[in-house]
């Protein structure tokens, strides 16, 4: 329960909410950069080309760019390869 709660629990979102930014759609390039900058600082490793298209991908179909970078950190955060990393 209690990796429950640190996954999916009010703290994490304080830590994560007030730290997403973006206020516009950026363009191909500028979501690939913003997408490998996620992945360091979550996972301490570039993003795989594969990764960025994704990540692209779910930033592009998102209500908003700040809602799509909101879900992908999500996504990282209950990996396992963050939860080993961190």
């Amino acid at each position: 329960l209690q990796a429950l709660e640190l996954l999916n629990g009010p703290r994490l979102e304080e830590l994560i909410v007030p730290e997403i930014h973006m206020t516009r759609t950026p363009g191909q390039a500028e979501l690939r950069r913003v997408v490998d900058r996620l992945y360091r600082a979550a996972l301490s490793r570039p993003a795989t080309l594969q990764e960025k298209k994704l990540g692209e991908v779910l930033l592009k179909s998102a209500d908003s760019p700040q809602h799509g970078l909101l879900d992908l950190a999500w996504a990282l955060f209950v990996s396992p390869e963050f939860q080993y990393i961190k």
